[in-house]
């Protein structure tokens, strides 16, 4: 267990999946947790927590920091999942003494799935990124980036990769109810697809690009399929949706 109190401010998707994560982990008690709300204010959770997860839009996070900036301690960890906030903007609203982590998890920490990258400043300390890995653990996989700019390609890969994959899903139901299929066996047809895909994926030590080519028998429907893809710009608007998000990502960088 985590012998601190930690506070969270902001109950959206991920607010909500990290207050889950660590007590289904049972990391905590809900005694130890403090959650802002009509009860309890941004400060009042801010002043007593030891560790201070602020899990709000990055519009609103100017304003959270300059209410709890007078009350808080200078050794507690603050930890950021607010997309285009640098830390160099938290440490000039709190003060460079302040304990920043900065973290892009992903909607996938709903069911405890979240890759959660990371960086961090020089402040700190062994402890507090022990600490800090224990959390998000609790919601998945973490991984430290020692290059704060590559959380802007992070956000354009895995944060908004679910919405990517929901939407293949969505065109794979689309085109199979098309085929005569009826909604209920279209839709349980694609889950488990993607499913099961995702699993091999993962287990497996091969590329996609050659587990692709596997599934791709020479005069078979799926290099019908693929004929298709390959020879029109699905590839080209593809990747061009990608970068326009990480120009979005790069644009939503907070000014102080």
């Amino acid at each position: 267990m985590i012998n601190k109190k930690i506070a969270i401010i902001g109950l959206g998707n991920m607010g909500r999946a990290i207050k889950d994560g660590v007590l289904k982990k049972k990391l905590i008690t809900k005694d130890q947790l403090l959650i802002s709300n009509e009860q309890l204010t941004n400060k009042i959770v801010a002043k007593q927590s030891d560790i201070l997860i602020i899990a709000v839009k990055p519009q609103a996070m100017k304003v959270v920091l300059k209410e709890i900036r007078n009350v808080i301690s200078k050794n507690i960890l603050i930890i950021s999942i607010a997309a285009g906030v640098e830390i160099k903007i938290i440490e000039k609203i709190l003060g460079k003494e302040q304990h920043v982590i900065r973290v892009m998890p992903n909607l996938c920490a709903k069911v405890n799935q979240s890759i959660s990258c990371w960086v961090k400043n020089k402040n700190v300390r062994d402890e507090d990124v022990g600490i800090f890995k224990k959390i998000f653990q609790s919601i998945g996989q973490e991984f430290e980036l020692k290059n704060e700019n590559l959380l802007d390609q992070v956000t354009a890969i895995s944060g908004s990769g679910p919405a990517y994959v929901f939407y293949l899903a969505e065109l794979l139901a689309k085109s199979a109810m098309k085929t005569g299929l009826d909604k209920k066996l279209a839709n349980k047809l694609v889950l488990q697809t993607l499913t099961g895909s995702s699993i091999y994926l993962n287990e497996s030590k091969e590329l996609p690009q050659v587990l692709r080519q596997k599934v791709t028998s020479k005069g078979g429907t799926t290099e019908a399929a693929f004929n298709k893809i390959l020879n029109s710009e699905f590839e080209n608007i593809f990747l061009s949706a990608i970068k326009s998000a990480y120009k979005r990502a790069v644009e939503l960088h907070l000014k102080v």
